[in-house]
């Protein structure tokens, strides 16, 4: 029979939140009340207390007025000395009562409490309430990590998964094994319960940058594999075997290696049988086995290359006690083999049981990196074995199991099967391996199998109890009407101590049919009547599932944690399906997998409300063999309902999964075209955006199909999701206030959370709108509008002051002076902007000023956004623009002397044009001869550096340094020759005999110059080309 594997509990851990913290209590209670040692590692604002108790000493938690109290059957005794020490501003004081039966701790805050009982474990959750003030431990957002405790042999195995692998330093003592890292890390640590030395397991922050963690063990292995860090511990031993191994321990290690270079990823299997190792890729690579063979002796001989197309395979014969050991680096894979030092142990791959949609069972084990099944011929035994190659090491079966159909293999790193029927089949997937018949289930004792499973967690208490109760078979058959009266009638008749039994099985007449909210008729009035059976725990499971089938999910949470339904698994399974039905999330699907045996047991509504949810997370991580499986419940359920626009919904979505998007859309219109408004409005939001991905809509036309479908499906989270969507149109298609608008009206249906998330979406855009320079896509005015309208996104953003003066520049670039004065003046009144931003706005307004001929406000903002603490490329811009206004104002002396030393083209265009308006002609020519550029050859004048020249040679011919001109003559005349500026440029630069001097030609000339002469023009767009927003911030 098959003793089914499970992954230890990390589904139960989850279901009770994953808290940033782990702090052990451990309590010796019963029968003895031996005293337990403290032990606790601390991150953040949660902790998880863990008492160990005999599963026969019941408690009772109370949490009030700021104290805990904890009552016990049975006498416990701990000492709460070190959490008091530890955790001053939660724990005040701690009691103990005279017969040791309760503890109380008194509290410095309110806290909220959740619990749980798991075998002999009692595991309290204890976290802060949002409104309390925080209990300050370590305030930082830690990465996590997994850590993993196992023991086999009298070898213990800690494995810490990483999300990325940090840098470490392992250090190995004598009686500990240290691993210290850079910063603090947040360990899930629920598997160390079984450890007995937990409670001297430590992670402290011994000097600032150094966080360490120590096992109280010497290390006898340690390695890294991928992202984990594996440490081993060496095996318990008497005495007579510590003096052996020290005997030992002197003879030589001997290893010799197999090194496998691939230029593609490539899986590996490794088994022994009989007297040989077979290795085997799945993937075919000609081997050099002489080379080889030299390799390994003279620990193993007789290597042999079997020959297959497909697949390398190799079998030798090891020499006796000779160990395996299997690494990777990169596509390089490396087989050890070695005498002396211990054995690497194998990780055991999980097997789970499963039943398809008619109730056959078939196995399953969840390897997502399995490779090509190979089939091998043993001519030592004259069967065929079938060998699944895996893509990580040491991982396999670590004892044989035998069954009427197959046999698995103990082996090294792969799966190995044995057919004893000729129709097995095995399938991989993205979620595991599927071992099934074709036409029939697999010969395993379905009780016996539960039983096993059950056994290794919970124990036997609760195989028989379910929530869906055994009703009648005569009564589950009849028409539902005639069903409804038959139950009815009996109640009539029923006397006092049998009326709740018969309200009770109405209610799970009705749970089997699906009708939760039927059943919760029956059951809220039992509980408002404060009838006994109310108060059971099975009671509460059928409540929470009515709740479950009426989709009051909250609710349906509440009472799956009543009483002991904790340690209830059918529970725990329903609390898990619940919680994915409310946030469907990807790690759901391999925690509700350990849950599929319980499926079988469940009428066919059910079933089908089940798969329903957990469909969803199996769509999340691509699992094509479990979303099969939950559709074939789907299609083969007797449920009144139409199933069809499900099944074509759901069909439709594995296709385009498997990349066949055109298929997906004929398969959507089936469901979009279904009286099912639900997948209806689903299926044709699905096309839509098949459609865009594959550019075969317009933009335009998409945004209407999902404005049709605004009101075809009130479902909360349907509609949250259709107007984010339609938002991502509006804005591809640069229609940005439609964007704001549907996002806005998206945050009216949500939570806090969701409220939170979608105004940061908004925010997002408008940054990208008004930062970004998405606005140069609006008209000005456009831009302004809505700009107004959702000026209270603009202070959520970190470029709030940039997204302001940004506006500002496009309205002073089109001439809205005033608008872009106002957006300015408005940030600098808010009075929070640093010295240095109040000066970038207050430079902004003056110059708006000058470009509106307010000289004198000019001065005043600048006056008042005058501060010490500016930066050099402010003060510089500040000096001109003050300059500028001075000598708008009649003081022209004063901005002369404040542009003295200032040689930039800003300062030297407003020095110009002082010089200009006061004809001091030849400080005029000195100061444009700065601002030419020297011509180009082949390249033309920019019509600026014309207009610049052209008075240039003026303000020389005022002055007459006719020396200059006839220079100026013979380097531009060649670029003036075939523009409309040549007659112009010759009357200013030819130099004639006295008599042929048109005084009156010249005088008109100078003078035609001078009207278009206008140094401010040139000096304004100057700025507002770098728009302050690239020049100050």
């Amino acid at each position: 029979m098959l003793q089914a594997k499970h992954i230890a509990k990390t589904g139960k851990m989850l279901l009770s939140g994953i808290l940033a913290a782990a702090f052990w209590l451990c309590l010796a209670c019963f029968p003895s009340a031996a005293e337990a040692s403290v032990y606790f590692m601390q991150n953040n604002n949660h902790l998880r207390i863990s008492f160990d108790i005999d599963r026969l000493n019941d408690y009772k938690i109370e949490n009030k007025d700021k104290t805990l109290k904890l009552s016990f059957t049975y006498p416990v005794e701990t000492r709460f000395n070190e959490i008091k020490e530890q955790y001053p501003n939660l724990f005040a004081d701690y009691t103990i009562s005279e017969d040791k039966k309760s503890i109380a701790l008194k509290l410095n805050q309110a806290i909220n409490i959740s619990n749980y009982r798991e075998g002999n474990t009692l595991v309290l959750d204890v976290s802060i309430p949002e409104d309390e003030p925080r209990v300050q431990m370590n305030g930082r957002n830690l990465e996590s990590a997994k850590l993993d405790y196992s023991k086999d042999d009298g070898i213990s195995k800690f494995s810490f998964e990483f999300e990325e692998l940090p840098a470490y330093e392992l250090k190995k003592d004598a009686d500990k094994t240290r691993l210290i890292f850079g910063k603090p890390i947040k360990f899930l640590t629920n598997s160390l319960a079984s450890y007995p030395g937990r409670a001297t397991v430590t992670f402290r922050e011994e000097t600032p940058n150094q966080y360490v963690f120590t096992i109280p063990e010497a290390a006898s292995q340690s390695f890294e594999e991928s992202k984990r860090i594996i440490v081993y511990t060496g095996r318990e031993q008497n005495d007579d075997a510590v003096a052996e191994e020290e005997n030992s321990s002197h003879s030589l290690l001997k290893v010799r290696s197999l090194s496998f270079s691939w230029n593609q990823p490539t899986n590996i299997a490794a088994f022994k049988r009989g007297k040989y190792l077979w290795i085997v890729f799945d993937r075919h690579q000609n081997l050099d086995t002489k080379e080889l063979s030299e390799n390994i002796a003279p620990l193993a001989k007789d290597l042999y290359q079997l020959p297959n197309p497909q697949a390398t395979i190799l079998r030798l014969t090891p020499g006796d006690d000779i160990k395996v050991g299997i690494r990777k680096e990169g596509l390089l894979w490396i087989v050890d083999l070695y005498t002396g030092g211990k054995s690497i142990p194998t990780r055991e791959v999980p097997v789970f049981t499963r039943y398809d949609a008619l109730n056959r069972a078939y196995l399953f084990a969840p390897v997502t990196d399995a490779g090509n099944i190979v089939s091998i011929f043993d001519p030592e035994i004259g069967d065929i074995i079938s060998v699944i190659p895996f893509n990580t090491t040491n991982y396999g079966i670590t004892m044989p199991y035998n069954y009427p159909d197959f046999d698995f293999i103990k082996t090294i790193n792969g799966l190995v099967l044995i057919y004893k029927a000729d129709d097995i089949s095995i399938t991989t997937g993205n979620s595991g391996i599927n071992i099934r018949r074709d036409n029939s289930d697999l010969n395993i004792s379905h009780e016996l199998d539960d039983l096993k499973r059950r056994s290794l967690t919970y124990g036997d208490d609760n195989i028989d109890k379910q929530f869906v109760m055994n009703i009648p078979a005569e009564i589950l058959n009849k028409p539902f009407n005639e069903a409804v009266e038959v139950l009815e009638q009996d109640l009539i008749k029923a006397d006092t101590d049998s009326i709740n039994k018969l309200r009770l099985r109405e209610a799970g007449y009705f749970l089997n049919k699906g009708l939760g909210s039927n059943a919760l008729k029956i059951l809220n009035a039992m509980e408002k009547e404060k009838a006994p059976e109310s108060e059971s725990d099975i009671f509460h499971g059928m409540k929470g599932l009515a709740n479950f089938l009426a989709r009051r999910y909250q609710e349906a949470l509440t009472e799956f944690s009543y009483g002991n339904l904790d340690k209830n698994e059918e529970a725990q399974f329903w609390k898990k399906l619940t919680a994915t039905a409310l946030s469907p999330k990807a790690e759901d699907n391999q925690e509700l997998l350990s849950y599929t045996y319980m499926l079988k047991n469940y009428p066919d509504e059910i079933r089908r409300r089940i798969a329903l949810v957990a469909i969803e997370p199996a769509f999340m991580v691509n699992d094509d063999l479990n979303i099969q499986n939950y559709i074939d419940i789907i299609r083969d359920s007797n449920s009144p309902l139409d199933q069809e626009p499900a099944i074509n919904y759901y069909n439709a979505r594995k296709l385009e999964l498997m990349g066949y998007p055109l298929n997906a859309i004929r398969e959507y219109r089936y469901a979009a075209n279904s009286s099912s408004a639900y997948f209806s409005s689903l299926a044709r939001r699905r096309i839509v955006n098949i459609q865009r991905r594959t550019n075969t809509i317009s933009l335009d036309k998409a945004a209407a199909e999902y404005e049709k479908l605004r009101y075809a499906w009130g479902d909360r989270e349907f509609k949250i999701g259709l107007l984010e969507e339609l938002a991502e149109i509006y804005t591809q298609n640069k229609e940005y206030y439609k964007a704001l608008e549907t996002l806005e009206e998206a945050r009216e249906h949500t939570t806090t959370e969701e409220k939170n998330r979608l105004t940061k979406k908004m925010v997002s855009l408008f940054e990208d709108i008004y930062y970004n320079n998405q606005d140069d896509n609006i008209p000005a005015l456009k831009s302004l509008a809505l700009y107004q309208d959702y000026s209270w996104l603009a202070p959520m953003s970190e470029h709030y002051n940039a997204i302001v003066q940004k506006l500002a520049d496009r309205l002073v670039a089109v001439d809205l002076l005033g608008r872009a004065y106002n957006i300015l003046e408005t940030q600098l009144s808010a009075g929070n902007l640093t010295p240095n931003e109040a000066g970038t706005v207050g430079t902004r307004m003056a110059l708006i000023n000058l470009f509106n001929n307010q000289p004198e406000k000019a001065v005043a903002i600048l006056d008042k956004t005058e501060s010490d603490r500016l930066t050099p490329t402010i003060i510089a811009h500040r000096r001109i623009i003050r300059a500028k206004a001075l000598s708008a104002l009649g003081r022209p002396q004063e901005a002369l002397d404040l542009l003295k030393e200032d040689y930039s083209r800003n300062g030297i265009l407003v020095k110009t044009e002082i010089f200009w308006n006061n004809r001091q002609w030849g400080d005029a020519a000195d100061s444009i001869k700065y601002l030419i550029e020297k011509p180009q050859k082949g390249r033309p004048l920019t019509n600026e550096q014309i207009q610049l020249i052209l008075e240039w040679a003026t303000a020389l011919k005022k002055a007459g340094r006719e020396t200059v001109i006839v220079r100026l003559r013979n380097t531009f005349k060649p670029y003036f020759q075939n523009t409309p500026y040549i007659s112009i440029f010759n009357v200013l630069t030819d130099t004639l005999e006295a008599d042929k001097i048109d005084i009156k030609n010249i005088d008109e000339t100078i003078n035609n110059i001078s009207a278009f002469s206008n140094f401010a023009k040139i000096y304004a767009e100057s700025m507002q080309k770098s728009s302050l927003s690239e020049t100050i911030k």
